[in-house]
């Protein structure tokens, strides 16, 4: 599923898919994105800039970023797919619109 963001676009990307025979989904560039994951890549971006010390360059963000996807917890995860369908109802009430997910 993609939604035109440049990292899709990318020709590496294409690429890959190509040579593993990757189906795309073609996906509107203003869908609301629902997906969970996305409040875990938020929890794991503000673990990582709570970090003392920040981390400073590739291989202390590697370390840190490797730590923190380590740490989250399955309740963690289940917290945010268990708001699936406050999400959805959110969604809808908004009529597709901006929603605080």
């Amino acid at each position: 599923m993609e939604d035109n963001a440049p990292a899709h676009k990318a020709i590496i990307n294409q690429q890959h898919r190509d040579y593993y025979n990757i189906p795309s989904l073609v996906w509107p560039a203003c869908s609301p994105d629902l997906n969970p994951i996305e409040n875990i890549w938020n929890l794991l971006k503000n673990r990582i800039n709570m970090r003392s010390p920040h981390p400073k360059g590739v291989d202390e963000m590697r370390v840190a970023i490797t730590d923190e996807w380590n740490r989250i917890t399955e309740d963690e995860l289940l917290e945010c797919i268990d708001t699936m369908p406050e999400r959805i109802a959110a969604v809808i009430e908004a009529d597709g619109g901006h929603t605080r997910w």
